[in-house]
Formats: C-alpha cells, sequence, structure tokens
C-alpha cells in the first residue's frame, strides 16, 4: 500500500503541477489514514487509556500520547499488549479498514482534495493531514478518524479495563496480605 501510495501521490503531483486537479484516490494520503496514531488507528485507544480508571492503563496512555500523534505506537502495542490480545485485536484490525474506505469516499465525494505532496513520515498527525494535500479539511478529518476511532475502541477497551482493574484489586490485596503477615 504504502508504495502505490508514493506512486500514486507522484501522478497527483504530475497533475497539479500541469493545472489540473489531482484525481488518484489511492495516494499516501490514504496510508496515513490507515495508520493514524500508528499500526490500528491506535490514537482513539491513546485517548480511552489516559482516561482509565486502572494506573496501568493510565499510564500506558500518558506515555503513548506523544509518540501516538506521530504515529508511533510501539508503547501501547507492546505496554497494553495489543500483541496476542484478542479483545483489542479486533479493533486494532476493524479500525484501518473503516478509516480508508471513509478516506476513499471523502476524497472521492470532494469532501477532502487527494493527497498529491509527499509528507513526512513521524510528523504529527494533523500537520501530515494538511501537508498531504494543503487542505485544512483534511484535518478536521483526521481529528473526525480519532473520535470514530474512539468509538469503535470503547466497548472492547471497557472489557480489557475491566480485567486489569480486577488483576491489579488481586495484586494489591496479595500485597497488603503479605505486609500484614510482617
Amino acid at each position: 500500500v504504502f508504495t502505490m501510495g508514493i506512486a500514486n501521490t507522484g501522478l497527483n503531483a504530475e497533475a497539479v503541477m500541469n493545472g489540473k486537479d489531482p484525481q488518484v484516490l489511492m495516494n499516501l494520503q490514504m496510508f496515513r489514514y490507515m495508520i493514524l496514531g500508528g499500526a490500528g488507528n491506535t490514537l482513539g485507544l491513546v485517548l480511552l487509556m489516559m482516561k482509565s480508571k486502572s494506573v496501568q492503563l493510565k499510564t500506558i496512555g500518558r506515555l503513548s500520547i506523544v509518540p501516538g500523534i506521530c504515529g508511533i505506537n510501539e508503547p501501547v502495542i507492546f505496554g497494553s499488549p495489543i500483541v496476542f490480545n484478542p479483545v483489542l485485536g479486533i479493533p486494532f484490525i476493524i479500525m484501518p479498514v473503516i478509516s480508508t474506505v471513509l478516506g476513499y469516499l471523502v476524497q472521492l465525494f470532494g469532501l477532502v482534495k487527494p493527497g498529491y505532496i509527499i509528507d513526512p513520515s513521524f510528523t504529527p498527525f494533523f500537520i501530515q493531514a494538511y501537508l498531504s494535500a494543503l487542505d485544512w479539511r483534511n484535518v478536521v478529518f483526521v481529528f473526525l478518524l480519532v473520535i470514530i476511532s474512539i468509538f469503535v475502541y470503547l466497548p472492547f477497551f471497557r472489557i480489557f479495563e475491566k480485567k486489569i482493574l480486577a488483576e491489579e484489586l488481586l495484586n494489591a490485596e496479595s500485597q497488603s496480605e503479605t505486609a500484614a503477615s510482617f
């Protein structure tokens, strides 16, 4: 997808250079929609973690927000973990599909200009959104994708959070029993 996105962004850049509108919808901008906050569009999950009742999840969320804004999500991938986690794995797979389909549609209907500029990787997502086509509407769209991501992750996050809270309670009880025995 990434290689095709770069090539198609080049085709769009050529069209713009010749005074035409960019027409190729499967461009690098589409790839950016897919990985908003990192693989799995985890920025919504990170925001949910930041507001969690769980100390562990809140800490992971706070540590992951700045890297997530720049498209780096290893702290949340391995800190949660999402790896080998069927509950968080479901929205991790679904959300990129949703964002790609919506990204295609907003470009198709002219709500957002197709990307024609190859923006630098690991730049904050909202800056990348603007730089890809010099279109402020794309910035609004990516913030909308973050909100959608929150709602897609929310039911799965609640299940996962409940499990983590139960583990934290069990650990706290175990530690208090150990302290009481001394």
